[in-house]
């Protein structure tokens, strides 16, 4: 699991969520300001993590978007899931180099990458958001 620049801003949105909806639903609005996000990119991935059940979503006036379980019941490996899930359609290849050699070589990786990601949660994140305060809100 490869963590692109897109992947890094989605994590970022959810931390901001986590940070500034305390107080209820955070607009996608403010989100797109404080991480200086286009609001197209901002909703496809919001959409994923709703549609995936890591975020609650709301439209209208006082819409938004909440965390849909506890901070520290969402994992970075939850949320690069969630947002792989609406676009990997994975073929198996039939390249028996592929198979038999390269996806054996790198399983080792992913699978330490992924227990790696299991261990961090948004509230870990959101802790040091936290510390750096006035930043993020």
């Amino acid at each position: 699991m490869i963590i692109s620049r897109s992947d890094m801003l989605a994590i970022a949105a959810v931390i901001d969520i986590a940070v500034n909806g305390h107080q209820g639903r955070v607009s996608g609005r403010d989100i797109e300001r404080r991480l200086g996000l286009s609001k197209r990119y901002l909703e496809k991935a919001l959409q994923g993590l709703t549609h995936r059940g890591l975020l609650i979503a709301e439209r209208g006036k006082v819409g938004g978007y909440q965390l849909a379980r506890a901070a520290s019941h969402i994992t970075v490996e939850d949320v690069l899931l969630a947002l792989r899930a609406e676009s990997d359609v994975v073929s198996w290849p039939r390249s028996s180099m592929v198979r038999d050699i390269v996806i054996p070589a790198l399983d080792h990786v992913a699978r330490e990458l992924s227990r790696s990601l299991r261990r961090i949660t948004i509230q870990d994140l959101t802790n040091s958001a936290n510390n750096l305060a006035s930043c993020y809100r």
